[in-house]
């Protein structure tokens, strides 16, 4: 279903609020809309999903050690016998979690609260936010230790 999704669906940003309805996601969705349509679709026949929201990392050619760069996603976990929750990517055709950093894991996408704050200044002020994802392998100093390192 997933990979189904990626290669049916047109994937575009959105930067509305919210979710559209699954009928305008047919035609263009963004990456929430998509997790809700495949979450309709696996609710729909008896299979648990939740939607996750969060980062997706991308990986720099330049850097062996390090991932950087990203954007906000939001993707589908469902639940899988023996596995237990399992990440699906509608938008990218991926199942796993691999380059996905959860943030929240809600029923539906109006659980999921955004970064809040106050802004104190003058009107004529140019307001953006920038998010900056990176990560770094980091070494467990335990495991060395056992290891004799």
């Amino acid at each position: 279903m997933t990979r189904t999704i990626r290669r049916t669906f047109k994937h575009v940003a959105r930067h509305q609020k919210g979710v559209q309805d699954p009928l305008h996601t047919l035609s263009l969705g963004s990456c929430r809309d998509l997790a809700m349509l495949m979450i309709a679709a696996l609710r729909s026949r008896g299979i648990a999903a939740r939607f996750v929201s969060g980062y997706v990392h991308l990986a720099q050619d330049d850097d062996d050690d390090e991932l950087t760069g990203g954007n906000t996603h939001a993707w589908v976990q469902a639940y899988i016998t023996g596995p237990s929750w399992v990440d699906f990517d509608p938008s990218s055709g991926v199942v796993g979690n691999q380059n996905l950093v959860r943030v929240a894991v809600v029923h539906h996408p109006r659980e999921a609260i955004p970064l809040q704050g106050n802004w104190y200044g003058s009107a004529s002020d140019h307001l953006t936010m920038t998010v900056a994802v990176k990560v770094k392998a980091v070494t467990d100093n335990c495991s060395q230790a056992r290891m004799g390192r």
